[in-house]
């Protein structure tokens, strides 16, 4: 797999010819109408941009969890379904082009408003994964893609013990470690932290290697994602995300760890700092800079805003994470590390891990409602 085919604007375009079909249908109603979308994802980004070109504003977003607020592109309001919907509201017509329309349109038509009337489905993840699908190739089982991820990752320990590089398990990663001892039942993939000085040097020791190839930002061409990961190079798959079509495979992502300061306010404006100049290029994106401008300015993110002295301020944590604030982390947590069992191996964790988990996901042993427990991923890998 070359790093060049990494990216395909294919998403783009799709999203614009739908909202294209969608006004053309629609003129009337659209104009008469107050437009909200409905979930904080790129995808919503991507379309507030495309509508706001064509003169059309949007009145808000809804979403069950507005801590993702920051993440939206545009300065647009953000409630939660039942603040905004309720009183009902007969000229609000829903935007939604989430995987999860059916659970989404259920919970509005629960507050009065007409699926045939209110709601318009404006992009389908799973038809875009049927239309641009691989063919021909052998599936990766659920086990098979697990498997994997782990000898990455195992991979990864054993570079970073004869290199001396840290890593740490992060996210659901930590959290199934913890809970389970492995994976979250429900969850599929694999994520870590490191120190951005140990990225480099990762980087730098996987170049030709035979089996993984670490795609890097504004290293690895056509690669638009902020943070690297590992791929296997056995496997390929396509993932609708960012707001591309992403060519990759079976893959471990990693977040570099940043400084963020010794007081609270200015953690937080350096995390909001981040997430605006991230706004920017995915900006960028949706409006089709060119691939060179677009690294260029991820390769200026990169050596110019993140501080690898993460443990030499009070506060650290991950910019490039969905949880916003919630990421603002005591660097203490990351200062020793710890061994945490995962599927029948060991990898390290930080040695405040229950700190680190409360932080991020509150009480986190209490498990979600069964009908929250479902992957966010939807792609499919194959065997090359």
């Amino acid at each position: 797999m070359k790093s060049r085919n990494f990216s395909e604007w294919v998403f783009l375009d799709i999203v614009e010819k739908n909202l294209k079909d969608v006004i053309e249908k629609n003129t009337e109603k659209i104009r008469n109408s107050k437009i909200v979308f409905f979930g904080i994802t790129e995808v919503t980004n991507v379309a507030i941009n495309i509508l706001s070109q064509k003169g059309i504003s949007t009145y808000a977003v809804i979403d069950n969890n507005t801590s993702r607020r920051k993440m939206l592109m545009e300065n647009v309001s953000v409630y939660k379904p039942q603040e905004l919907l309720q009183p009902y509201d007969e000229n609000i017509l829903i935007f939604i082009g989430t995987p999860y329309f059916d659970e989404m349109s259920k919970q509005v038509e629960k507050l009065g408003y007409n699926r045939e009337s209110h709601i318009i489905r404006f992009f389908n993840p799973q038809e875009m994964i049927k239309q641009y699908g691989l063919y021909n190739l052998k599936e990766v089982t659920e086990e098979e893609s697990k498997k994997i991820q782990i000898d990455v990752l195992d991979y990864i320990k054993e570079i970073c013990e004869k290199n001396g590089l840290r890593y740490y398990l992060a996210y659901g990663t930590l959290l199934g470690a913890v809970r389970h001892r492995g994976f979250i039942p429900w969850d599929d993939d694999i994520d870590i932290y490191m120190p951005i000085k140990d990225i480099y040097l990762l980087y730098n020791i996987l170049q030709n290697d035979p089996k993984y190839e670490m795609a890097m930002p504004a290293k690895s061409e056509g690669y638009f994602y902020f943070y690297p990961r590992i791929i296997d190079k056995r496997t390929v798959l396509n993932i609708v995300d960012f707001p591309l079509l992403i060519k990759s495979g079976i893959s471990i992502d990693i977040f570099p760890l940043v400084a963020l300061g010794d007081e609270l306010e200015q953690a937080k404006e350096k995390m909001d700092c981040a997430i605006e100049e991230q706004r920017h290029i995915k900006n960028m994106i949706s409006t089709r800079k060119t691939p060179k401008e677009i690294q260029d300015r991820i390769e200026q993110f990169w050596t110019k805003q993140l501080d690898d002295q993460y443990l030499s301020k009070k506060y650290c944590g991950n910019i490039f994470g969905p949880y916003g604030d919630r990421e603002i982390l005591e660097s203490y947590i990351f200062k020793n590390c710890i061994s945490l069992r995962f599927e029948e191996k060991t990898f390290n964790g930080p040695g405040e891990y229950d700190l680190y988990l409360k932080s991020i996901y509150g009480n986190y042993m209490e498990y979600p409602p069964e009908d929250k427990r479902v992957s966010s991923h939807i792609w499919v890998g194959y065997w090359v």
